[in-house]
């Protein structure tokens, strides 16, 4: 059946205040948004994610409200059931994107709150914010998905039939994604690290910076990504050098056999004084400048010290530095370096 010159004009005019209205909404819902998630979280929200949830939830009031009005422009009955049908499915889905997205602004706080009677619960909010994220997110999508499909007509019964006689071979294909999920768990319970803990495993080193359901992300020294299986890991043997408080560090020297003995003293008292000042070693640790070793090839000085765990990433710049004033010392003092043995 041809529309008449009145229901085109409803149609237009329809869709254009729709924009206007979507537009409008969103301006407003990302004002509200933005105070409740600040006041909620005690930060700045992700302006991203905000004008996002807000587009969303912007489109669910858009479609319902179109949804509602479709009657009006007297189509067929067959016509005005299926637009209305769309528009509710439309309006479904624009909500699972908007609490999809809703779930990364929320997330971190929200297990925080739960975990604020722990004296560690920081530490294991950050760990296991990003699981309970990302099961939410499948089950919002997964929810949405299934109630989409069956306001469009499809047989959502036969498909979770189809999906359970599946699920055998499924699992069988997935036996490893068990095995890092289950090594998930085991990282979370048991709580060998934590997010930003610094660890030490066979065949990599660096601060962990993500704990997921399938892997764990460290940033290695270098600042390379890699990504851990967590079902290798949980297996692994873990030095977790985060939980230490300092990291000890030594450097050694060795001088020519006929140096000076009052030079030596001297150089060894301004290296102890260097040491003592440097806002690299800790004060409150162990530190020493020491002859450790007399031999005709040389006189050997070992230092010592430690500096905070935090610094570790930082530890080839720190001796780099010493390096450099134990040389000026040297120069200084008018010593010389023993020469290599042939």
């Amino acid at each position: 059946m041809a529309l008449t010159t009145k229901q085109w004009i409803m149609i237009v005019t329809m869709l254009a205040a729709s924009l206007v209205v979507a537009w409008a909404l969103r301006q407003i819902l990302s004002s509200i948004l933005k105070r409740l998630v600040r006041r909620f979280n005690g930060s700045e929200p992700d302006k991203g994610l905000i004008v996002s949830v807000a587009r969303s939830a912007a489109l669910v009031i858009v479609s319902e409200t179109v949804s509602l009005i479709v009657p009006a422009i007297e189509l067929s009955d067959l016509a005005t059931q299926r637009l209305a049908m769309i528009f509710d499915a439309l309006s479904i889905s624009f909500l699972a994107i908007a609490l999809y997205r809703m779930v990364d602004l929320v997330c971190t706080r929200g297990v925080l709150y739960v975990m604020r009677s722990r004296q560690d619960g920081h530490e294991i909010a950050e760990t296991l914010a990003p699981l309970v994220a990302s099961t939410l997110k499948v089950v919002v999508a997964v929810i949405g998905i299934m109630t989409v499909l069956g306001f469009v007509g499809v047989n959502v019964a036969a498909i979770i039939t189809g999906l359970s006689i599946g699920g055998a071979a499924l699992a069988l294909a997935s036996q490893d994604t068990v095995k890092n999920v289950f090594g998930s768990l085991v990282i979370i319970t048991d709580r060998p690290f934590v997010v930003g803990d610094w660890i030490s495993t066979p065949g990599a080193e660096g601060v962990v910076k993500e704990i997921g359901f399938r892997s764990t992300r460290i940033v290695t020294p270098t600042g390379s990504l890699l990504t851990l299986s967590n079902g290798k890991l949980a297996d692994a043997v873990i030095d977790n050098v985060g939980v230490k408080r300092k990291h000890p560090m030594s450097t050694s020297i060795v001088l020519d056999a006929d140096s000076p003995l009052d030079t030596i003293e001297r150089f060894v008292a301004r290296l102890r004084e260097h040491l003592a000042q440097s806002q690299d070693v800790m004060s409150d640790a162990p530190m020493n400048v020491a002859l450790s070793a007399v031999a005709p090839q040389g006189i050997t000085i070992t230092v010592t010290f430690h500096i905070r765990a935090s610094q570790q990433v930082e530890a080839p710049s720190i001796l780099h530095r010493l390096h450099l004033t134990i040389l000026r010392l040297i120069a200084e003092e008018s010593l010389i370096l023993a020469k290599a043995s042939t």
